[in-house]
């Protein structure tokens, strides 16, 4: 089943999601992981890297959420293949998981 949201819920739920990562003292953190993606807040499997977000991590507009900059990890912490990530707040307190894909969701 596809969903579709007028952009006013869009932009509530996008506006969520940035005060959650801006929750608490300091920029939230993107970990990209491998492995298979656990339930919502569940353990975490092999981190490849960990990205820093920039405080406000990001803006809101007509239903789309966009991003800050996000500062590029100095050097991978394990090596494979991207297929799950986690967004966290400063407090590493988890916000969102998501799935990886190839370039257009494919």
């Amino acid at each position: 089943m596809a969903l579709g949201f007028v952009t006013a819920l869009r932009s509530s739920r996008a506006t969520t999601i940035v005060t959650a990562i801006d929750a608490g003292a300091g920029a939230g953190k993107l970990r990209i992981y491998s492995g298979t993606r656990p339930a919502t807040g569940g353990t975490a499997t092999t981190q490849l890297a960990e990205l820093t977000m920039s405080d406000p991590s990001g803006t809101v507009s007509n239903g789309v959420l966009t991003f800050s900059a996000i500062t590029a990890d100095a050097a991978a912490d394990a090596t494979g293949t991207a297929s799950w990530f986690r967004l966290l707040d400063s407090n590493n307190g988890i916000v969102v998981d998501g799935d990886v894909t190839a370039t257009g969701g494919g």
